[in-house]
């Protein structure tokens, strides 16, 4: 029995440079968070060479700790630095990208999906990396169990097969959803999984070796079953069973990215010598073998056939694909898409799984020619037609501008969208939108000609009605719920909800005094607003802000105390005395005679509105919304002033008389303006004066 080896196959660079460090870190007898790779003869030689596998509550203060190659949680760095550990980080590149994109798709925004097993300690560690939602599921078909919103960006565990991550993208897209695809799968995984897959055809059995709680060896034997060849996975060569063998003229070996080089060996040599157990097997030669294979895989192909195969290479001009034929077959860019920025490096990953047409075949070079794009061509029309009679919104990418409109790729059909029904409004220039992913509406389908039309416009109009439907529904009088300023009007503020615009009247906007909204708000602006009033019939909703905030008075027995010397705003001035806005919403009364320490006989003489002043809280009484202040207890008195250059009683007697009868007339005025403003603030010191 010839026994050939995949190649490249076992542990990869990443693993390699990990168990370097696991090494070193032994050699000083530290510690280890669990196993560094997923294979139990590594973790013993390891553990036999000094290192200590713990949990990070249990590692010693100031003792040496290796971060496995699968990453670890954000709280676990935390507690070593706590601890005073040191870490040394074996953490593979490839998870720490996983776990920057993941990071980065949820700031961004994006519902994240990622393609792999929850319960895996690389997955763990990248959802405690996240900072925010992400939903984990083997395949597509877990997808049903979730609702998700528009704009998904789906990720995968760097084990994951490409065909599953890819088939999960594809889903996604067919589902009207805005895809953002980030392939984070380890470029060494997907070509093992190649090199396995490529083996796995050509031979009568599989042994697969590795550990069994290693993701990466579960994976290939998985993909090797998909072939159709007999797999079985062993972790060391006592685990092979001759039984398997029998009838097998070529067998083939390959291994996980966590399994070292003597453990394949071992494995080999063993299987190599499995022919000492088993009956008698004729030999067959290596190219006797290869011929017969070729023969059975040989089936006459004719022009317009339906074919399946697995991309085996690509570059920027197309992909190879192996269809079970003597020749692989091809598939130009031109022929995969009809994005002219396709690019097939990147949409068309080693492994996955493409239907296409048979265009053509070349005897003389041996070339078989195919078409991807026209096979979905096909299935795409199908889809359409039941979008066109369901009304599903789907989503397209632009990616030309033509006379009268532009051509959007909607699932594979190359469709037409009037230049009026890209957008709600003109639009000047089509080009702009050349590249953007739109959600676009199906118009028309004319079969014989395979026309299809389609409209943004449309599909924009039918989210902002089912936004409106499902906001008028929500409003409920009393509720907060969240706005965004749309325009600022002399009486008040429109703010959005979702589709419906509710007034706040400018009285509503602040609790301080406001004489126009452009003074609190700008457009754009998020805020909170309680909801006054909702009349659905006539299209009106009314708002508070203030109110939607709370109100500031609630809070002031916590922010102040009386006695307290604070900074404050002159806001106005009336006959009496002057208001200070000492925080926002809440202001107090300085009366005239709390002013300055010499006498003030007009309060514009002492303060204007904007000025900056310093203020002594004299009494707050939250309830009546009052405080009373004074700016000359918050000042040093002045030296007394030499009572020769004061005037004679009598004169003084006569100048007094006269200004508070005309400052009385004035300030009574005043305080029916101002309702918070009590008598004793007005003529408290007066009477003390009179007495």
């Amino acid at each position: 029995m010839r026994v050939l080896k995949a190649f490249p196959t076992g542990m990869c660079r990443g693993v390699i440079q990990a168990l370097e460090l696991a090494q070193e870190v032994a050699g000083r007898h530290g510690y280890s968070l669990g196993p560094v790779v997923h294979n139990p003869q590594v973790a013993d030689k390891l553990r036999d060479a000094g290192l200590a596998e713990s949990s990070i509550d249990d590692v010693p203060p100031g003792s040496e700790v290796l971060i496995r190659s699968h990453g670890a949680l954000p709280s676990v760095y935390e507690l070593a630095r706590e601890r005073n550990l040191r870490v040394v980080d074996a953490t593979c590149p490839h998870v720490l990208r996983l776990q920057r994109e993941t990071a980065l798709a949820v700031a961004d925004g994006w519902e994240v999906v990622l393609v792999g097993d929850v319960e895996h300690p690389e997955v763990q560690a990248v959802l405690g990396h996240a900072g925010g939602t992400v939903r984990v599921v083997r395949d597509q078909a877990e997808l049903a169990a979730h609702s998700l919103s528009r704009r998904v960006a789906v990720l995968a565990q760097t084990t994951t097969p490409v065909e599953t991550w890819q088939a999960t993208v594809n889903y996604l897209r067919l589902g009207g959803h805005e895809v953002k695809p980030v392939k984070t799968i380890c470029v060494a995984t997907q070509e093992r999984q190649l090199a396995t897959y490529q083996l796995a055809a050509q031979v009568d059995i599989m042994v697969i070796v590795g550990g069994n709680n290693s993701a990466n060896t579960k994976n290939l034997a998985a993909l090797c079953s998909r072939v159709g060849t007999p797999t079985y996975q062993v972790e060391t060569p006592d685990q092979l069973d001759p039984a398997w063998f029998v009838n097998k003229r070529v067998a083939g070996v390959a291994a996980g990215a966590s399994t070292p080089e003597w453990i394949i060996k071992e494995v080999v040599v063993a299987m190599e010598n499995m022919e000492n157990k088993l009956p008698e097997v004729q030999e067959t030669a290596a190219e006797e073998i290869t011929a017969a294979s070729e023969s059975a895989h040989f089936t006459t192909l004719k022009r317009g056939q339906l074919v399946e195969g697995r991309v085996v290479s690509a570059d920027a001009e197309g992909v190879q694909v192996d269809i079970g034929q003597k020749s692989e077959g091809y598939i130009s860019k031109s022929e995969l898409s009809h994005d002219p920025n396709f690019n097939p490096v990147e949409m068309c990953p080693i492994g996955e799984t493409i239907s296409a047409v048979v265009l053509r075949i070349d005897g003389k070079e041996d070339k078989i020619f195919l078409s991807s794009r026209r096979a979905s061509e096909e299935q795409g029309m199908k889809d359409l037609r039941v979008a066109r009679e369901s009304g599903a919104i789907l989503q397209g990418k632009i990616v030309e501008a033509v006379k009268g409109g532009v051509m959007v790729d909607v699932i594979g059909i190359k469709a037409f969208m009037p230049a009026s029904h890209v957008d709600l409004r003109y639009v000047p220039d089509l080009n702009a939108y050349i590249g953007q992913t739109v959600s676009v509406l199906i118009k028309e389908i004319e079969e014989p000609r395979r026309r299809v039309v389609v409209s943004r416009k449309e599909a924009l109009e039918k989210k902002t009605e089912e936004l409106k439907t499902r906001t008028w529904d929500g409003l409920v009088p009393g509720t907060i719920r969240d706005g965004i300023v749309q325009r600022l009007t002399g009486f008040g503020a429109f703010v959005d909800l979702g589709g419906v615009d509710g007034l706040v009247h400018v009285s509503e906007i602040a609790w301080q005094r406001v004489s126009h909204p452009q003074e609190a708000l700008t457009v754009g602006q998020e805020v909170k607003v309680k909801i006054l009033g909702v009349d659905r019939e006539k299209g009106r909703v009314s708002l508070s802000i203030k109110q939607g905030e709370g109100d500031p008075w609630n809070k002031i027995s916590d922010m102040f105390a009386p006695g307290a010397i604070v900074p404050g705003r002159i806001v106005r001035t009336a006959s009496f005395g002057a208001f200070v806005e000492i925080a926002p919403g809440i202001e107090g009364l300085v009366h005239i005679s709390q002013l300055a320490h010499e006498r003030v006989e007009k309060t514009e003489d002492a303060v204007r509105p904007g000025d900056q002043v310093t203020v002594k809280i004299l009494s707050i009484v939250p309830a009546e919304h009052r405080v009373s202040l004074s700016i000359k207890e918050a000042q040093e008195r002045p030296p007394q002033q030499d009572r020769s250059d004061r005037p004679e009683r009598g004169e003084r007697g006569d100048r007094r008389e006269r200004g508070e009868r005309r400052g009385r007339d004035d300030r009574n005025h005043s305080y029916r303006e101002e309702s918070k403003v009590t008598l004793g603030d007005v003529f408290g010191e007066l009477l003390k004066e009179k007495k």
